[in-house]
């Protein structure tokens, strides 16, 4: 089957890294300060943004495969 564009590929990583990142810093900030509800919030967020990058990976692959989703293996 066609694979996904090694440029298209490299974004993602990249994107992941930064998403990555900054649940980190979320996470130190939490736990510095627990009850900063702000804190909390922008965790939370980038997570979501996580979920949604990996939701967008997931379309992209299942666009480039011919078996569609089925074909979507790690």
């Amino acid at each position: 089957g066609e694979r996904v564009d090694p440029k298209l590929a490299e974004v993602f990583r990249s994107n992941l890294e930064i998403v990555n990142t900054s649940i980190a810093e979320c996470k130190l900030a939490v736990m510095s300060n627990p009850g900063d509800l702000d804190s909390r919030r922008f965790l939370l967020a980038a997570y979501r943004k996580k979920t949604d990058l990996y939701n967008t990976w997931m379309s992209v692959q299942d666009e480039s495969s011919p078996l569609g989703s089925s074909g979507n293996t790690f």
